[in-house]
């Protein structure tokens, strides 16, 4: 397979079209990519751990992640890199997947909290359903005593006025 860079942005891509298909086809599954280029090992080195750590942050790396993630590790680059890189790439490659784990937990955590406000909100709209159709009984219902209690009032204000007119 011929050498090539790894462009940081189509990674970005590739998620992108993961996610599209996922939700265009919910029987898609996941499907390992093929890897394509060398691992640039100077960017293997460039990483600081130690600062990673002491940070508690990520994105130092990011830059890297598409290199170390999709390129082709061969068994000459066992025979040349020095140990020492090995064991810092794999480091690194540790702290990628523990950092995927808490986001993994944190999005599952996150969907059970967004689950469970949706059924509240769901139930309550039932409730506020069932309450507006109370309502619309009673309003129904105070409409037509209205309507009687006018039929009574203008019954009585034409027996008054029939009155009034006897009486004069």
């Amino acid at each position: 397979m011929p050498t090539q860079s790894i462009n940081v942005n189509s990674s970005q891509n590739f998620y992108n079209n993961l996610h599209t298909n996922y939700q265009t086809n919910p029987a898609f599954s996941y499907v390992f990519k093929e890897r394509y280029g060398k691992l640039n090992w100077k960017d293997v080195v460039k990483i600081d751990i130690d600062l990673l750590i002491r940070n508690n942050d990520i994105t130092p790396i990011e830059d890297y992640i598409e290199n170390l993630v999709f390129s082709n590790i061969e068994d000459n680059d066992m025979q040349v890199i020095p140990e020492s890189f090995i064991l810092k790439l794999l480091r690194t490659y540790q702290y990628i997947i523990e950092y995927l784990m808490f986001t993994q937990q944190k999005v599952e955590n996150d969907n059970k909290s967004i689950e469970i406000q949706y059924n509240t909100m769901i139930t309550d709209a039932a409730n506020k359903e069932a309450k507006m159709k109370e309502n619309k009984l009673r309003i129904n219902a105070l409409k037509k005593e209205n309507k009687q209690k006018e039929i009574v009032l203008s019954t009585y204000k034409f027996l008054l006025d029939d009155y009034k007119k006897s009486i004069l």
